[in-house]
């Protein structure tokens, strides 16, 4: 987070095809940032898509929450926490630094909250209402263990055999993005609070927490749509095509970077700036999506 603040220029939004060879499992153009559409049921993993779509680009003005850890080990990021819930603050959102951990904390609205506990925490969650967008994680070790996304039999305990507690409890709650590791991580995988700096640029939830955690792995589980992207203002697009192109142009208080044109899927055209003009010959009539 000091880094993020501290830095004249953001980098650019996440893309694979610039992802660097490492001659390791990072090679060339194949990091994809994906998020599972999972909870303790099929209406949870439902609610995450909906709950993305509502969020685009509302702004919200709840708090970015970050709760002390619940002992030392949970509590590694809590002097990062704090500066950023402050630089929030001065920056105009709602940021919030509780210096005591609350295991029974309620009554809260809620866009962001990180906090660390093994088992008390699951007691502070459903009490607060999260809004369309709010990004949370649990620096404890085995909140995505599988067997803390089943319910029993009839449904109505979930989940039926809990390790500490399980990430998909914030789902439940109404989070639309949650983090868990599968399995003892250590502390320092677990994502930064520079999370919540990079979500409110604009940022969307896949990259924020991409872009904010030192490690990856198979032991990190990410729930939710990681295109959820609160904070943005689109740029309003306008498209024009005849017989023999297609022209786009964007246009966006801050300047546009550049345009890319996409046909079933598949990118067709990409130019600089906010202007792009593609050859599409085609007869009058056609459909093109």
């Amino acid at each position: 987070a000091s880094s993020i603040i501290r830095d004249g220029e953001q980098q650019p939004s996440f893309r694979r095809a610039l992802v660097e060879d490492t001659g390791g499992y990072g090679f060339a153009g194949q990091v994809f940032i994906v998020q599972s559409l999972d909870g303790f049921d099929y209406e949870d993993a439902h609610d995450l898509i909906d709950r993305s779509v509502a969020s685009d680009g509302t702004m919200p003005a709840q708090e970015i929450m970050c709760m002390r850890g619940e002992d030392a080990a949970r509590a590694a990021r809590d002097p990062e926490c704090e500066l950023t819930t402050r630089m929030l603050t001065e920056a105009g959102f709602n940021g919030v630094w509780l210096d005591a951990f609350d295991g029974a904390l309620a009554g809260h609205d809620l866009m962001g909250y990180f906090t660390g506990s093994a088992a008390t925490v699951k007691n502070a969650i459903a009490g607060n209402t999260f809004a369309p967008g709010a990004i949370t994680d649990n620096l404890t070790s085995y909140g995505a263990v599988p067997s803390n996304f089943f319910c029993n039999d009839d449904g109505s305990v979930c989940p039926a055999s809990e390790s500490q507690t399980s990430c998909a409890r914030f789902v439940r709650a109404g989070a639309t993005g949650a983090h868990g590791t599968a399995v003892e991580p250590f502390n320092n995988v677990f994502p930064n609070a520079g999370a919540f700096l990079h979500y409110t640029f604009g940022y969307s939830m896949g990259e924020s927490y991409f872009f904010n955690q030192r490690f990856l792995y198979w032991e990190n589980v990410h729930l939710g749509d990681p295109l959820a992207t609160p904070y943005a203002i689109r740029p309003v697009v306008t498209i024009e095509a005849d017989t023999e192109a297609i022209t786009v142009h964007a246009e966006h208080a801050d300047g546009v970077a550049s345009v890319a044109l996409f046909q079933d899927g598949m990118r067709v055209g990409e130019a600089a700036g906010a202007d792009l003009e593609s050859a599409m010959p085609g007869d009058e009539g056609d459909v093109l999506n």
